[in-house]
């Protein structure tokens, strides 16, 4: 086995060998291609480009649907229900009147976000509305099929907090079509001190065309996030949508202001979902690193999101063991879920259950690659039963300042595709 890495940097859709690869060059979008090729006949190749941003919202996004134009437009294409449910419901009039209510809330909170989304239906010569739709698909999946699962139920996550041992593990879980279409973003935002927007610096794995923030990634601030699908039975009109706030979560500065965003005091949540944080220590933060959950579920007319939160306790090797799960069920919030999860997340829960207690990295990766239930497994690929697939295998080692990302099983793979650097205060510490 052999890694390939190519390095190019990208102007007006032209490519442009790099030789120096420190070059600062704020009008260009650099994307590195890594390429893992496996040898004796397997004729598997594996491949995830990181794409390197800077600008203003507008422009990141510009970047983003400019050199990933086939790679959107393909995604939006082979989503069937874009054409044949979400257009429709955007031109009738009550498909109209609830989004133009997501969008004024949501542009009222975060009009950043709508930016970027501005940008990316440019660069992918679409109009707007379509990109919005397609980062709606969570909400609209319950208002269109409240008794049925149309959009996927997605990730799994694994937790440990022990004296040798603070990380998680995440399978990113979706539909094949996102497998050779992803990619990575790897950005640096200006904001605008006029409006109160901050400077943004983060990486974060990312479906085509959707908003960073809805799967795993982490920012400069020491912030590391992981999603996963949750359905309750209603999804609220007038609320910010799921991807919105996940993407504002690649701007917090704390865990406080974690707290705040998902809280959305003005308006709420309109659709449910799980956030999985990672904490790195800091000088004005805690003195080892730290692990919670989040579940969130809309309030029904009252503003504000139904928020808990959960901190994984360290390990104390008696009752305590430090670990914690999350599929795509509610733990802790009663809630009506309906028909919205498939058995998929019954049959998660009920493996990871009999499995033992993690409390290693190693313990996490066979859990993860987890494929002894065949017809609903941990690790998934597309079967009769089951037409999931996990498309990348994040996982965070928060002593060892770290996230390692899989294309194939963790639980048998010899090297991860893509190590990036967690931005820990001091590199040479492990911290206890």
């Amino acid at each position: 086995m052999f890694t390939i890495t190519l390095l190019c940097c990208i102007r007006q859709g032209l490519f442009v060998p790099v030789k120096d690869t420190k070059m600062v060059l704020p009008t260009w979008v650099c994307v590195i291609f890594a390429v893992i090729v496996f040898g004796s006949g397997q004729g598997l190749a594996m491949f995830l480009p990181v794409i390197y941003v800077q600008g203003s919202h507008y422009q990141i996004g510009l970047d983003i649907g400019k050199t990933f134009y086939k790679e959107i437009n393909d995604y939006y294409d082979v989503t069937t229900q874009l054409k044949s449910e979400y257009i429709p419901w955007y031109k009738s009039p009550e498909g109209k009147k609830l989004f133009e209510g997501f969008l004024y809330v949501a542009n009222t909170s975060y009009p950043q976000y709508i930016q970027e989304l501005q940008g990316i239906a440019d660069g992918i010569e679409r109009p707007f509305y379509q990109v919005l739709l397609m980062n709606m698909q969570p909400e609209l999946s319950g208002l269109l099929h409240p008794n049925q699962l149309i959009f996927p139920d997605a990730c799994s996550d694994v937790m440990v907090n022990n004296n040798h041992t603070v990380a998680y593990g995440h399978n990113e879980d979706n539909a094949v079509s996102i497998r050779n279409r992803g990619y990575v973003v790897v950005a640096k935002v200006k904001g605008n001190a006029t409006l109160g927007i901050r400077d943004e610096s983060f990486t974060a794995y990312s479906y085509p065309g959707i908003l960073p923030g809805n799967a795993f990634g982490f920012n400069d601030d020491g912030l590391v996030i992981a999603i996963n699908a949750l359905f309750p039975a209603v999804v609220q009109p007038k609320k910010t949508f799921r991807n919105i706030i996940t993407r504002a979560l690649l701007a917090a500065q704390s865990v406080k202001e974690v707290d705040s965003i998902l809280a959305d005091e003005n308006f709420g949540c309109a659709y449910g979902f799980s956030v999985n944080l990672g904490v790195l220590p800091s000088d004005d933060r805690n003195e080892r690193p730290h692990i919670y959950n989040y579940e969130l579920a809309p309030q029904n007319s009252l503003p504000g999101s139904n928020v808990s939160k959960y901190m994984v306790p360290r390990g104390d090797g008696g009752a305590n063991n430090g670990s914690y799960f999350h599929v795509n069920m509610y733990r802790r919030i009663h809630i009506t879920q309906g028909k919205r999860f498939t058995p998929s997340s019954v049959h998660r829960t009920k493996r990871i259950e009999a499995m033992p207690n993690p409390t290693s990295i190693e313990d996490i990766k066979q859990i993860l690659g987890d494929t002894a239930d065949q017809q609903y497994p941990i690790y998934r690929h597309p079967t009769q039963t089951d037409p999931e697939d996990t498309i990348a295998t994040a996982l965070i080692d928060l002593r060892r300042c770290t996230m390692k990302v899989y294309r194939d099983n963790p639980k048998t793979s010899t090297d991860p595709l893509h190590t990036f650097r967690l931005p820990c205060e001091d590199d040479d510490v492990l911290f206890y």
